[in-house]
């Protein structure tokens, strides 16, 4: 297996026992995208456990796996059956075409390789990849705040869960809530709320020093952030500085009834995860914490070790 071009495009995985195919191919797209390339199904199957293309080329005609039973593989894999799969082969038949079709390729380029039409069918393809991101990206992104929203959250949580489980460390979430909102809309009006909401989500991004810390607007005037690695004392630390950053915003706030100025509430949990504890309880532990907070009074922070 060889990395044929080393840059930030698009990433093409080629499948082909046949060097000279990885040649051309890779002279042919280097321009377009990031190429490695796999002699075999089994040498592919490795490549996909340690990076996801964004599209496959795969010969059909190869020893020990063809392609037919490797994409068989792929489209039956939550992880991989969005790739999609262009088949190269010098096997240039109806009957081969249809059967490459039906087990859901997206293309079929016979070899040997015409320059023009390969690059267009490959770019075309990339094409539909870049865009169909671009609205996933969108879908998940909150239209306000410009920060991610509540539908990343469950499966953002689940991937970091994990890794807690895996290094064996601490990890903890937060809920996040501006006090008195809605009393804030009523006395300043949903458009100035509106840019409450931006400001706040900012402050809380720009409080989360480190690459993996996250934060999402759940919904309303509520946010959660998920932070990695984090201990009890060092969450502690964190939701005093958020508190902190809110606060020297100084946003004018008449209708609070514990402030002059605009704050906010925050429910934190801190966990060791191990296989008996689920995610989906921390959000519940740490919206229970939120709760008390707002109980004793709101413009407070509430963390615990669970």
């Amino acid at each position: 297996m060889e990395v044929l071009a080393d840059t930030n495009l698009a990433k093409v995985l080629v499948v082909d026992d046949e060097n000279s195919s990885h040649i051309v191919l890779g002279d042919l797209i280097n321009h377009l995208a990031k190429v490695v390339t796999a002699n075999s199904a089994k040498s592919a199957l490795t490549l996909l456990e340690e990076f996801t293309p964004d599209l496959i080329l795969l010969d059909i005609v190869m020893p020990e796996m063809d392609g037919f039973e490797l994409i068989k593989v792929l489209k039956s894999s939550k992880h991989w059956s969005q790739i999609p799969v262009i088949f190269v082969t010098a096997r240039d038949d109806i009957d081969m075409q249809e059967r490459g079709f039906e087990l859901g390729a997206c293309d079929y380029i016979v070899k040997p390789f015409h320059p023009t039409i390969t690059r267009a069918r490959i770019q075309t393809q990339l094409d539909m990849v870049r865009q169909r991101k671009m609205l996933e990206q969108l879908a998940n992104i909150d239209a306000l705040t410009e920060i991610p929203n509540r539908r990343q959250l469950h499966d953002h949580l689940a991937v970091e869960w994990a890794s807690a489980q895996r290094t064996n460390t601490s990890f903890a979430l937060a809920w996040v809530d501006i006090d008195y909102f809605k009393k804030f809309n009523d006395s300043y009006g949903h458009g100035e709320g509106d840019l409450v909401l931006k400001r706040v989500a900012q402050a809380l991004k720009q409080t989360l020093k480190r690459p993996r810390d996250w934060v999402c607007r759940y919904g309303g005037e509520e946010f959660v952030l998920i932070l990695p690695e984090t201990e009890l004392d060092g969450a502690n630390e964190l939701m005093k500085s958020i508190q902190q950053n809110i606060a020297e915003l100084s946003i004018g706030h008449t209708g609070s009834e514990v402030s002059q100025q605009l704050t906010v509430s925050i429910g934190c949990c801190v966990q060791q995860p191990h296989l008996q504890h689920n995610p989906e309880d921390l959000l519940l532990q740490a919206d229970r914490c939120l709760y008390k907070a707002k109980s004793n009074g709101r413009n407070q922070n509430v963390v615990q070790l669970v």
